[in-house]
């Protein structure tokens, strides 16, 4: 390892465009040397990257002449640091070690075309007049047929790219498929009823509960920081709006993590509802987060397979460890729980008892940023239960309450256009109907 930090360490000083191909290289080393296994699959990756590269040397004294052989170096740069984004989202992991072997499966995968692209290249180069050139510039008679060679060498570097990439996504693809429709039906889960939930629209005003993101118990659960900003509780009476707010911070979410750079974080939801049997349980809540962590990471979905592909039946506590092993394999993760008072019997306990004594411990050891939003009501459980972390009781909330009077305002326009009120009479209504909603917007739909 001294060796090789020696070398690199010539390379990073060379240039500054040179430490993002031999930066990323001594990091991955550094972290893998914590364990053997892992240190000698990185060494075998690196030294086919290696042997890859071994003739171009011979091309040294051209590359600062020739504009085709400039583009060939710029493509192998490329490779190498789509390799090295491979390589780093292996290791970059928390507890890395526990996710390797599904880890260095997708790895292995998405560098295949990578390593075969420098094949290509390789062997593109191999040709002896080539070489031959590079070595000895007055040999005249090599001089056409490098032109020649030199000329079509980024119409080739192109047509690799196409063919790998599309042998690959095919591939991919379609054992991808395969292991989803398999967990689908072993989770007895398809398209997410939580995607549909999400999808479906509100008859509430667009806009409403923006005002969410300015509260400051909000931003503090945002951030995260500390143990005791991890949980928030979102509570309020039956019909004022709760699932509402939930959609709308998960749309926010979303939003933010187009922004994030890829693989970093999770985010994943679940919406109890009363009027669904499987809807209603622990069990089909950690059966619907683990399909959406599988949809969006391809080690997780490897992990799952060989987990409940080699289970005959599968225990509530099986679920538990997988959903929690997943959630945690990135460095950030949120989770937000719905409707959390529909569920039937003491699932609600068996929910939270998950998040709050088995998820977030693990989390805590994998140093995974994970937070929890669970949005309910206040019916004696769920208050008790979580009592001791931070809440937003949105009765108590003044800009909550502006909403509401807006969405009353609307209303009752509508019924002043059937009912031809005086604006006195109108304006007495909105205050009617908004001082007696308490928080709510007075109709089941909306909660």
């Amino acid at each position: 390892m001294e060796h090789v930090e020696k070398l690199v360490a010539i390379f990073l000083n060379a240039s500054d465009f040179v430490a993002f191909i031999w930066g990323p290289m001594k990091l991955a080393l550094m972290v893998a040397t914590t364990w053997t296994d892992a240190i000698r699959q990185l060494i075998d990756a690196y030294e086919e990257i290696a042997e890859a590269l071994g003739n171009l040397a011979f091309f040294h004294n051209l590359i600062q002449s020739r504009d085709h052989l400039k583009l060939v170096l710029e493509d192998y740069f490329s490779d190498i640091l789509r390799f090295h984004r491979c390589v780093l989202d292996v290791f970059s992991r928390p507890e890395w070690k526990r996710v390797f072997k599904w880890a260095w499966g997708s790895f292995r995968r998405e560098v295949k075309p990578i390593l075969e692209s420098l094949k290509r290249k390789q062997a593109l180069l191999s040709d002896d007049k080539l070489q031959s050139h590079a070595i000895l510039k007055e040999v005249q008679d090599s001089d056409q047929y490098a032109q020649e060679q030199f000329s079509n060498l980024q119409i080739s570097l192109e047509d690799i790219r196409s063919t790998l990439a599309s042998q690959h996504l095919q591939s991919k693809t379609i054992q991808a498929q395969e292991m989803k429709t398999y967990l689908e039906s072993r989770l007895d889960v398809s398209k997410s009823w939580s995607d549909l939930q999400l999808e479906t629209r509100d008859p509430i005003v667009e806009n409403s509960g923006n005002w969410i993101f300015s509260n400051p118990t909000f931003k503090c659960w945002e951030v995260g920081k500390s143990v005791e900003n991890k949980v928030l509780f979102l509570n309020g009476s039956p019909g004022s709006g709760k699932s509402t707010l939930a959609k709308t911070i998960i749309h926010h979410e979303k939003r933010k993590q187009v922004f994030e750079s890829s693989g970093r974080s999770f985010l994943a939801y679940f919406f109890f509802k009363h009027d669904a049997a499987d809807r209603r349980t622990a069990r089909s809540m950690l059966q619907h987060l683990i399909m959406q962590l599988v949809n969006a990471d391809e080690t997780i979905m490897g992990l799952a397979y060989e987990r409940l592909s080699t289970m005959e039946s599968t225990e509530l506590a099986d679920l538990k460890k997988l959903a929690s092993d997943c959630f945690t394999s990135r460095p950030t993760a949120t989770l937000v729980l719905d409707g959390l008072d529909e569920a039937i019997d003491n699932e609600h306990e068996v929910s939270i008892a998950w998040c709050l004594n088995e998820l977030l411990p693990v989390a805590n050891a994998c140093s995974c940023n994970l937070r929890i939003l669970i949005c309910g009501q206040r019916d004696g459980r769920l208050d008790v239960l979580l009592s001791s972390h931070p809440q937003i009781r949105l009765d108590m909330v003044d800009a909550h309450q502006h909403d509401i009077e807006h969405f009353t305002k609307g209303k009752v326009a509508e019924i002043h256009a059937r009912f031809l009120l005086t604006q006195q009479e109108e304006d007495a209504l909105v205050s009617k109907i908004s001082s007696a909603s308490q928080g709510s917007y007075n109709t089941t739909d909306y909660g």
